[in-house]
């Protein structure tokens, strides 16, 4: 045992030397700064962190109780739905404008289904939902698209419904860190892939990607869309972190975090039921 240990501790000797005389990396290895979102690194070519994923082990595993009992507004086809029973959801209270059927989200959960209790909405009561009986809410791409009143009116019905201590998140939008975000030259991916593999791959291929919905360039909100009111279907209401903030506070939540990250485009905000 001795002599093996002996062994163990000359080899180790020999890397550690072998390594410093290699004299790698002079300067110092630097692949990417941890707190800069947009940076690119050696992992790039293997493929980002989706976006969603991020938040998932960011938000929902961290603050979910396991057996949780769930009430998401918006769930729509149930990307966020699966995400949190398999984070460990005993029930998901799901709330809709729109119809079971018409989201096709029982196609999407599979076996899962029977974990979601589903509702049409005719209001912003959560009327449907037992007080003090709710260990979690999550809301990802629904209050983007909700007025200020909407969003006052569920933000109070869900104060309700929340027991003491329960997390919940909240993704909104906010005019200033949407044009931020879409304005980097490092969101730019169209004209970034275009510069790098210049003409004529370059235009080509730009194009290309410009016809695919998911990787699509974004445009500046123009400032008249900050305080716009009007109803259109679909639209955002850029309602802003401080309307977020000062709309739960005033419903009895404590704001653990105004910008969650990791959601650089549409905020997420962190609260909880004191």
């Amino acid at each position: 045992m001795g002599a093996n240990m002996s062994d163990q501790k000359s080899k180790a000797a020999v890397e550690l030397q072998s390594f410093k005389d290699a004299e790698l990396w002079k300067g110092g290895f630097l692949d990417c700064d941890p707190i800069n979102p947009l940076m690119w690194s050696s992992y790039t070519t293997n493929g980002f962190v989706s976006i969603y994923h991020a938040i998932y082990w960011a938000a929902i595993k961290p603050y979910m109780p396991q057996a949780a009992r769930v009430l998401e507004i918006g769930p729509g086809h149930g990307a966020w739905t699966r995400a949190l029973i398999h984070g460990g959801a005993a029930k998901v209270i799901g709330l809709d404008v729109q119809a079971r059927e018409f989201n096709g989200i029982d196609m999407w959960l599979g076996e899962d289904a029977s974990k979601l209790d589903y509702y049409v909405v005719e209001d912003m009561t959560c009327s449907m939902v037992e007080d003090d009986s709710i260990d979690f809410f999550w809301s990802g791409g629904a209050f983007v698209h909700m007025s200020k009143y909407i969003i006052s009116e569920y933000v109070a019905s869900m104060h309700k419904k929340m027991r003491q201590g329960a997390h919940g998140f909240i993704q909104y939008a906010d005019i200033d860190v949407y044009n931020n975000i879409v304005t980097n030259k490092a969101c730019m991916i169209h004209s970034v892939i275009s510069e790098v593999m210049g003409p004529p791959e370059g235009p080509r291929l730009k194009e290309a990607m410009s016809q695919n919905e998911h990787i699509r360039s974004r445009d500046v909100v123009p400032e008249e869309m900050r305080n716009w009111e009007d109803v259109s279907p679909g639209r955002y209401f850029f309602v802003g972190q401080r309307f977020m903030a000062e709309c739960l506070s005033a419903a009895g939540f404590e704001v653990v975090d105004p910008f969650f990250m990791p959601s650089l485009r549409d905020p997420i905000i962190h609260f909880r039921k004191i």
